[in-house]
């Protein structure tokens, strides 16, 4: 039981959304995620995941987290690397099983990662993509550390970040929301549109308190110059409106990031 606070209250409220999201996820996006879009490989979304795939040794293990019905496993499976499934969806899971039942999967969040023993630095590769307008801006440090966790160090990872339309509508719940700057309910669905400095401020300072460090190193207008890192270093590139996909007007800003090792030094924004 809360005790009736603001921070209770955002606590319940952002409960209520995961819950909501996972439901939405398995009834009303899985039965027809492959039909509408699961055969569309967005244009940019394609160039990052292939630039992360160059960077990795046939056997290599990548991370889906959030992986949906598997959109991007025959890639990857293609160029010889091993994949691990993780998404809250169990009906996203029964689906992405059927097409690829050699490739294993568990039913789990992204808040989950940060407490996954079994799969602690193990990962030699992650991708996140179009899942972290779901995660509330509370919940955004810990998903960031739990991607620091699986990763071994130096392990490249493909984090997309959504920006927002400029003509939503809000549902009517919305007036007695708890919501914060960037937070939307529309449609029945919650996202989360954190600014492109905030999504840094993030991704470079608080998976340093996991012992990890993250390094923005700038703007790129393109993935395949994002692509283009040091060795510790993440990049955002602003992209185009992804035609095909739930929110076809929608642009998305994608983040290239790669965990460097313990020791590494303090994140800075260039």
């Amino acid at each position: 039981m809360t005790d009736g606070s603001p921070d209770a209250d955002r606590r319940r409220f952002l409960d209520e959304r995961r819950v909501i999201c996972e439901r939405r996820m398995d009834t009303l996006h899985a039965p027809t995620y492959d039909e509408r879009w699961g055969a569309y490989v967005n244009e940019a979304h394609g160039r990052c995941v292939q630039a992360l795939i160059a960077r990795l040794a046939p056997g290599s293990v990548v991370l889906d987290a959030a992986c949906g019905t598997g959109k991007y496993w025959e890639m990857l499976l293609s160029a010889g690397l091993g994949i691990v499934g993780v998404d809250q969806s169990s009906r996203m899971l029964e689906l992405a099983s059927r097409k690829h039942p050699e490739v294993p999967v568990s039913h789990g969040s992204l808040q989950d990662l940060v407490a996954r023993a079994d799969l602690g630095s193990a990962m030699d590769a992650l991708l996140c993509i179009d899942a972290m307008e779901n995660v509330g801006p509370e919940d955004w440090p810990g998903v960031v550390k739990g991607f620091a966790a699986v990763l071994r160090p130096g392990a490249p990872a493909y984090v997309t970040v959504e920006l927002p339309e400029d003509d939503i509508v809000m549902d009517e719940d919305a007036v007695t929301a708890p919501l914060v700057a960037g937070e939307v309910l529309e449609g029945g669905a919650y996202h989360f549109y954190p600014s492109a400095d905030q999504a840094r401020e993030w991704l470079t300072e608080r998976a340093s308190t996991s012992g990890t460090s993250w390094k923005a190193t700038g703007t790129s207008t393109s993935c395949s110059d994002a692509a283009e890192l040091r060795s510790g270093s993440t990049a955002i590139s602003e992209g185009p409106a992804t035609p095909g996909a739930a929110r076809a007007r929608r642009g998305r800003r994608h983040l290239v990031a790669r965990r460097t090792p313990p020791g590494a030094g303090r994140c800075r924004v260039t």
